[in-house]
């Protein structure tokens, strides 16, 4: 939609009620991140001035053959490369500062030819993520050509080893994203050896004990909410909490008809 938004001359109420994959478009998508984004591109370019190309796709030919992604927006103002990236999504507040994937859609901009004019000549890069359900919807972080290339040699070399004999295996938060989880031998190996050590050292009368306790502690959690929901709604402070509004969700019949 964002692309249509910027190359087509269309706006977000365009596209009310059509079905993008899995996902029907309904005002509360558009009140709520799409208008958002096009607000964030207004403070982001008040005055016009970035050429752009926007969902395109950049990668780093010969040098990393098969390596790519596809930039939501690569443009330039001024002595200034812009690399933009739409966070449409909900639940994880997207930092910018040295962000990876941001950094990795420069340095492969840079060696795409559709986009590389963005790059010629410019002293700095702008990465900047512009997220509407996020507490800080645009985030804006300055680098240098210097520091995305730099980047791009860690890449080559990660990627390199990726692809070798002994690549080696790391666990952390970037394990949520990766589709690999069942197989990888590093993930389910640590599974499979805590489970082992763990079941061993098992107390089960005191599990017992627990499990026959269990229902009384989940009456006092649901008490405990009820309590801190009824202090809120009566305007009394509870720290760390507030009210905030349901998700509302339309459904139509007929969805036509209904429009």
């Amino acid at each position: 939609i964002m692309e249509g938004v910027l190359t087509q001359d269309r706006q977000p109420e365009d596209y009310l009620g059509d079905a993008i994959g899995s996902v029907v478009v309904t005002q509360e998508l558009i009140d709520t991140k799409l208008r958002p984004a096009q607000a964030a591109l207004n403070e982001i370019d008040p005055n016009y001035d970035m050429t752009y190309e926007s969902a395109v796709v950049v990668g780093f030919g010969d040098a990393l053959p098969g390596v790519f992604g596809s930039a939501d927006l690569i443009g330039r103002m001024g002595d200034t490369a812009i690399v933009l990236d739409w966070k449409f999504g909900d639940g994880v507040d997207v930092a910018v500062e040295e962000n990876p994937q941001a950094m990795f859609y420069a340095a492969a901009a840079m060696r795409t030819p559709k986009v590389k004019w963005a790059f010629d000549g410019v002293k700095h890069i702008d990465c900047v993520i512009v997220q509407p359900t996020a507490v800080k919807p645009v985030k804006w972080w300055r680098t240098t050509p210097d520091r995305i290339r730099a980047f791009e040699r860690e890449l080559f070399a990660a990627v390199r080893e990726a692809q070798g004999p002994e690549p080696r295996f790391a666990t952390g938060d970037h394990c949520r994203w990766c589709a690999a989880k069942p197989v990888c031998p590093l993930l389910t190996g640590a599974v499979e050896r805590a489970v082992k050590a763990n079941l061993k050292n098992v107390d089960v009368e005191r599990l017992a004990q627990m499990l026959e306790q269990a229902p009384l502690i989940e009456d006092y959690l649901a008490s405990v909410r009820a309590l801190a929901l009824l202090m809120l709604e009566e305007g009394e402070r509870v720290p760390g909490f507030k009210l905030v509004q349901k998700r509302a969700t339309r459904q139509w019949v007929n969805p036509t008809e209904a429009k």
